[in-house]
């Protein structure tokens, strides 16, 4: 007999959980946590390579602006905490 075991992914994407919008984005893009504040940014390339950074934060919502990455696909990465949770980002021209 097998029980159900909730896995550490689904865990913390329940505890930490933020939205990136509009996405895809052109100008700017909004990052709001939902119950939590941001404490850490950072934006990441496909090969894992960090092209921005913000830290000490402490707001619940921030405001991009995307003019600042080349048109491509990018990972937001949230900091909130000894937690973190990354979400795909599209920067368009």
């Amino acid at each position: 007999r097998f029980e159900e075991a909730p896995s550490s992914v689904q865990e913390l994407s329940m505890s930490l959980a933020f939205d990136v919008f509009p996405n895809p984005a052109t100008e700017n893009v909004t990052i709001r946590a939902r119950g939590r504040e941001i404490d850490h940014i950072r934006i990441h390339e496909l090969n894992g390579a960090t092209v921005w950074e913000e830290k000490g934060i402490s707001k619940q919502e921030f405001r991009l602006n995307t003019l600042v990455l080349l048109p491509g696909i990018y990972f937001v990465e949230i900091i909130s905490g000894d937690e973190r949770i990354t979400k795909k980002l599209i920067r368009l021209n």
